[in-house]
This record gives structure tokens, C-alpha cells and sequence, in this order.
């Protein structure tokens, strides 16, 4: 038999410190409740209650060639660095601890609670920007901006640029989580992936998180879930805030509004087939739509052919969205759609894919694009077309994947997985010359290595680097007759190495 592991005195006493101190603070009715009541609740929590270590070190860089490189001189005065090819860089590490507590029945009821707590630190490792300067919200996005000054010019023509980088903290979960048979509800703050929105990217270093409640329920085959949101931290901020609408360094002052709510229906007959539907609606701004229906066939034994297709439809949906075209913050003047499809064929350790999407998202400038957040909160999109570095979703644009993985389970290492996917995206231009609509065309090229172990000491151990390279033609990057072929090239590399375990 295996000898059961007993938590060291130090264990012991974190879990006791966080267990005592989030539950006293949930239960501090001493006038409604008795000791006897208040003693069972606590023995109930710091039962069965853990405490998670989470640790994600995080490299990001991108060579580019950048145009208006600015800098401080040794006068204070801005600047104009050298035309050419630069890299921007960031490396971070995070810690993060969360505390879980055990479940506390609620008098007779079939519902129980737990408290749970998080702490989130990102500490700066390293970082580089060409004339030590990189635009507000911009460059690679791991750290936080500071030391930001407004280059000049009249209002939504100047730049906010930052000097500077640096890590933070925050407690990104405080919440009750109360479970019944098939479901269950989250009050308060917490990593809230539902509907229409989520709380990461692979672009982010530290998870976003969100002020409200989440629900989620089975029945049958069905899966509902939802949630109703008043406030929203950002990855990169380190204290809850309101909701807000768009922003960027022309304009790093967003309007804000007060609730988001959304919704989801996941039906799954078995891993045989399934659909969805989802619903998201920002307070005077902004309405999203979301479905998507998907089958599995087995051809063979050893043969899975895996079939999806998506709609994703925005809306404006007030006053505020029509604020953001005038500010020139919008993605899009009134909606946009996207529709996608792919088809995936595995057999072993195989793996074939091909995808493609079209957009639709017109704006008076002739160049929209589709948005999936619902301003600065983070919305869901999940398309295999995405590239590692670019985006391909704008307006008009057409765009296609092929991919092929291996995992090296044949020689023992069924953890490790390669891929090579090559992106491309046609889109209509407006000639630097004619001013005529053509088609432009870019492409990527994305090598991911990924290593994930599912067992054993290194179960929760995940490696991924991804190496891309972007290659547009002048036509879609804008490049006149005048101007270096490669202007529009970039090679941008991402390196993350993740652990979890519980103390």
C-alpha cells in the first residue's frame, strides 16, 4: 500500500492562514451564527483544502523593421532612431499561489461552498526595445507600461509611448463556489471562462479575470453555462477595475459602461457530434454571437476524420461602440462576421488539418477588421486559421491553413509533438499608386514544438516554443517601389515553460 503523503508543518500552517482568514471574512455574522456552527464550518474548510503553486516562465520577442523608432536624448527631446530592422523583446516569470478550500455544507441542502484565493506576482527578467521606447499596449505585452509620455501632435494623431516596463502583483480570485449535483455558481472575482468571453490568450504571461458570477449546469447531454460581469482585470493590470470600451496608444482613454452578461448551450452526443450556441452583450456597446456544429468519424480504427464549422457574428449595440468609430478605437463601423470551417484527419501519430475563414467588416476607411473582445474584456475566438504572430481577420479577407504534427510516440515519447502549419490570407488593398482595390496576399510559416507529459513526476509540466514567420507581399504591406521588399517581414519567436503542484 502506498504510504499516504503527510503535509509538512509549513503546508500546514499556509493552508490554515489562508483557509482561516478567507473564511472568516465570508462568515463574519457573529450576531446570525454561533460558535458551534462557525467551528464546523471551519474543520468542514480546511479539510480536503489545497494550496497551488503555479509558475510560468514566458519569452517573447519579435524582429521587425520599425519606421518611427523614437528615443529620449540626452536633452529630454524625442528623437528619430534609424530605419531598419529591430527586435523587441520581453522574459518573465510568474508565481502564482491559489488557495482552495474544502466544501462546507449548508445546513440540510444538497448545496456546498468553498472559498477560494489567489495571489498572481510577474517578475521582469529581461526586456529590449529599439531606442528604449515601445507604444502604450503595444510591443510584446507581458509587462506593464510605465513611465509613458504623449509624443505630440493634436488629439488621436500624437502616440502614447512608454519609456519602461516593469512586473507586478495583484489577487486575481476571491470568491464562494457553491456546487450542486450537476452544476455549480461562482460569486465574486475569478477566472471566468464561459460564453462569450475567457480569461487568457497564449499572448498573455498572466490570466485576465473578472468581477461578478458564473453558472454552469449539465443536463443530459446538454452543458449550459453563463455569467453576469461588473468589473474586469486585466492580465497586464494589477487591480479590478470597471468595463471599458476600446483603446490604444492614439487614444489610452476608453469610455467604460457597467455589466457585460453572456451566454452558452453546448450539446455533445458522445464524441460523435455536437453544436453550440452562444450569446454576449456589453451594456450600450456591443452585442456578440457565436455557433458552431462539429462531427467525428472514425474511418478506421486508427483513422479520425474531425469536422467543424463556426459563425461568429458583432454587433454595435449603442452609443458608446458609435463613440469608439468617431475616436478611431473601432475595429468596425456597425458588424462583422466571420465564418470558418476545417477539417482535421488523424491516424496515429498523425495529425492533418486544413482551415479557412472569411470576413466580412466594412469601416469608412476601408479597413476593418473583425474584434473579438468586448472592448477591454477578453472575448472568445478560436479558429485554426489564427496565425503565431499576424492576425488575418480583415475586412473582405480570405484566409487558409494547412498544418501537419507528429507526436514521438514511437519512440517513447508520446508527450512531444511537432508541427509546421503554413497560414495565408488574401485581402483586398487599395494600390499606394493606382488606388485601386487589388488583392494583397501574406503569408506564415509557424513551428510549434510542443511537450506536455500527462503522467508521472512531470505531469503538469507544459513546454511550448513557437517560431513564426510573416511574409507579406508590398501590396498587402503597403510597400511602394521605393521601399526594401523585406520591410514588411517579421520573425517573432514565443518560449513558454509552465509547473503547477500543490504544496
Amino acid at each position: 500500500m502506498a504510504r499516504k503523503h503527510q503535509p509538512t508543518i509549513c503546508t500546514q500552517a499556509v493552508k490554515l492562514t489562508l483557509g482561516g482568514a478567507l473564511l472568516s471574512g465570508v462568515l463574519a455574522v457573529p450576531a446570525i451564527a454561533n460558535a458551534s456552527i462557525l467551528s464546523h464550518a471551519y474543520k468542514e474548510a480546511t479539510t480536503n483544502d489545497k494550496v497551488t503553486v503555479s509558475m510560468v516562465n514566458y519569452y517573447k520577442s519579435a524582429h521587425r523593421w520599425d519606421s518611427d523608432v523614437k528615443y529620449f536624448d540626452e536633452n529630454g527631446k524625442f528623437q528619430q532612431d534609424k530605419f531598419g530592422h529591430h527586435t523587441q523583446s520581453e522574459w518573465t516569470q510568474s508565481i502564482g499561489i491559489f488557495y482552495n478550500s474544502g466544501k462546507i455544507k449548508l445546513g440540510d441542502s444538497p448545496v456546498k461552498m468553498n472559498l477560494n484565493l489567489g495571489y498572481s506576482h510577474l517578475f521582469e527578467l529581461d526586456s529590449q526595445y529599439p531606442g528604449g521606447m515601445s507604444n502604450w499596449n503595444g510591443g510584446q505585452k507581458l509587462l506593464a507600461n510605465k513611465d509613458c509620455v504623449w509624443t505630440g501632435g493634436e488629439k488621436f494623431k500624437g502616440q502614447y509611448k512608454c519609456y519602461g516596463v516593469e512586473g507586478f502583483g495583484k489577487v486575481p480570485m476571491a470568491n464562494a463556489k457553491f456546487y450542486w449535483k450537476d452544476g455549480n455558481l461562482t460569486v465574486g472575482d475569478g477566472f471566468f471562462n464561459t460564453g462569450m468571453i475567457t480569461t487568457a490568450s497564449v499572448d498573455d504571461a498572466v490570466l485576465s479575470s473578472y468581477r461578478g458570477f458564473m453558472v454552469r449546469h449539465k443536463w443530459n447531454n446538454f452543458r449550459f453555462d453563463g455569467a453576469f460581469v461588473t468589473g474586469f482585470m486585466d492580465g497586464l493590470g494589477d487591480k479590478m477595475g470597471n468595463l471599458t470600451t476600446n483603446s490604444n496608444y492614439y487614444d489610452p482613454y476608453p469610455n467604460s459602461y457597467d455589466y457585460l452578461y453572456t451566454g452558452r448551450i453546448d450539446y455533445r452526443a458522445g464524441r460523435d457530434w455536437g453544436y453550440v450556441f452562444s450569446y454576449g452583450e456589453a451594456q450600450d456597446y456591443l452585442r456578440r454571437f457565436h455557433t458552431n456544429v462539429w462531427m467525428n468519424h472514425m474511418i478506421t480504427p486508427e483513422t479520425k476524420l474531425h469536422l467543424k464549422a463556426q459563425y461568429y457574428y458583432n454587433k454595435a449595440a449603442g452609443d458608446l461602440w458609435h463613440e469608439d468609430v468617431e475616436r478611431g478605437v473601432a475595429a468596425f463601423d456597425d458588424h462583422a462576421y466571420l465564418i470558418a470551417y476545417h477539417g482535421e484527419l488523424e491516424r496515429n501519430a498523425w495529425k492533418l488539418w486544413y482551415g479557412y475563414h472569411t470576413v466580412d467588416a466594412p469601416k469608412s476607411n476601408g479597413k476593418g477588421g473583425f474584434s473579438y473582445g468586448f472592448g477591454g474584456a477578453k472575448g472568445y475566438l478560436n479558429l485554426v486559421t489564427s496565425p503565431g504572430y499576424s492576425s488575418f481577420r480583415s475586412d473582405g479577407g480570405q484566409a487558409h491553413v494547412v498544418g501537419v504534427s507528429y507526436d514521438f510516440r514511437h519512440i517513447g515519447l508520446p508527450s512531444l509533438k511537432l508541427a509546421y502549419r503554413y497560414h495565408w490570407e488574401r485581402k483586398p488593398v487599395q494600390h499606394h499608386t493606382t488606388y485601386e482595390i487589388e488583392m494583397g496576399r501574406g503569408e506564415e510559416h509557424v513551428i510549434d514544438v510542443f511537450y506536455r507529459p500527462r503522467s508521472g513526476s512531470m505531469k503538469n509540466l507544459n513546454f511550448l516554443l513557437r517560431s513564426s514567420f510573416f511574409r507579406p507581399d508590398r501590396l498587402y504591406a503597403g510597400l511602394g517601389a521605393d521601399r526594401s521588399s523585406d520591410r514588411g517581414d517579421i520573425n517573432a519567436i514565443k518560449a513558454i515553460v509552465s509547473y503547477s503542484f500543490q504544496l
